[in-house]
């Protein structure tokens, strides 16, 4: 329930029929820090400081009601080649400056977890865990596993990364479905303080929004969007989706910090996108400060408890939970 499988990285695939997400638990009571509940009782981010409601891009078509607090901002890391005088070989460092086996992975544990992944895109996956991942405190095969199989449900099994915004035109302006912003197509001028959804169309033809337009529509005046075309700029990218102008800034300070001061991820968004070493730190980010630095993860862990702190509530469970047990039984620290 994360990005579109038929639909990936909001590809061109206008005319198939897609089924709907599940829609986040109404029943949760807490929202992970950063976060409130909007109007429809969903976990969504705190405009300042904290960037915004982020759809999970589901497998096709879009529902409004599918938000995940996916955007946070997360924390820590060291540079990208630490130096560890003081381990033994085959270990490092971690972030409380104890000497720890290191945790790593493979293409082929990954491809066991996700056998219709490609390899190519398994080999990028690993080879980045591998590196960064001790750098925000995934030191156990405990913490290991729950990475993977948050990061693995939330990027449609590390196949796509990023935000779907296959709406339904038709459908704008239905109850908990961007009603917010639309009038229904039933009366699509009620309300001169929403939009026509018939002006929304990709084409004469599709039965989809045209993207561009309606993302700078709905995530316009907030996240840090000041600008007419930043909410289509800023939309979800990376294995998280972060999603905002604001949160790109706060992403890319760090980067430029920590990892490349070349290259500038508010000019060059994509990147979140195409550069699997930045869709990975991007979602070890996020993972630290919202997962690692708030509860303690070992073997008695729930992923339902885990869930809780990436989604605010328990959207996707069932997934997330096969996903773990995949995880539990085919990946240990190498």
């Amino acid at each position: 329930s994360t990005i579109g499988k038929d639909e990936v990285c909001g590809g061109e695939l206008d005319e198939i029929t897609l089924d709907p997400p599940p829609k986040d638990d109404p029943d949760s009571e807490d929202c992970p820090e950063g976060k409130e509940k909007d109007e429809f009782d969903n976990c969504v981010n705190i405009i300042d400081p904290i960037d915004p409601e982020n759809p999970e891009n589901s497998e096709g078509e879009c529902d409004e009601f599918e938000f995940d607090c996916d955007t946070d901002n997360g924390g820590g890391g060291t540079g990208d080649d630490p130096v560890d005088e003081d381990c033994d070989t085959g270990q490092t460092k971690n972030e409380d400056g104890i000497c720890v086996d290191d945790c790593d992975t493979s293409k082929d544990d990954l491809k066991k977890v996700f056998p219709n992944t490609a390899d190519v895109k398994l080999t990028e996956i690993a080879d980045a865990i591998n590196k960064y991942a001790h750098d925000f405190g995934i030191d156990t095969k405990e913490k290991l596993q729950h990475f993977i199989a948050q990061a693995g449900h939330e990027s449609t099994k590390f196949t796509a990364f990023e935000e779907n915004l296959n709406y339904r035109w038709e459908k704008l302006g239905e109850k908990k479905y961007w009603e917010k912003y639309f009038n229904p197509v039933s009366t699509p001028t009620k309300d001169s303080n929403k939009a026509n959804p018939n002006d929304y169309k990709r084409s004469s033809t599709s039965v989809y929004v045209d993207k561009e337009k309606f993302a700078n529509l709905v995530y316009g005046g907030r996240m840090g969007n000041n600008s007419t075309e930043d909410g289509y700029k800023y939309r979800g990218r990376g294995v998280f989706q972060l999603t905002g102008k604001y949160n790109y800034e706060q992403f890319n300070i760090f980067y430029q910090e920590n990892h490349d001061n070349n290259k500038d991820l508010t000019t060059n968004p994509d990147l979140i996108t195409t550069d699997m070493k930045i869709a990975v730190i991007s979602a070890l980010w996020f993972y630290k400060k919202n997962v690692n630095d708030k509860i303690t993860i070992d073997t008695n862990t729930t992923v339902e408890e885990v869930t809780k702190k990436v989604n605010g509530g328990t959207k996707g469970l069932d997934d997330r939970e096969s996903l773990h047990t995949k995880a539990k039984t085919n990946i240990d620290c190498l």
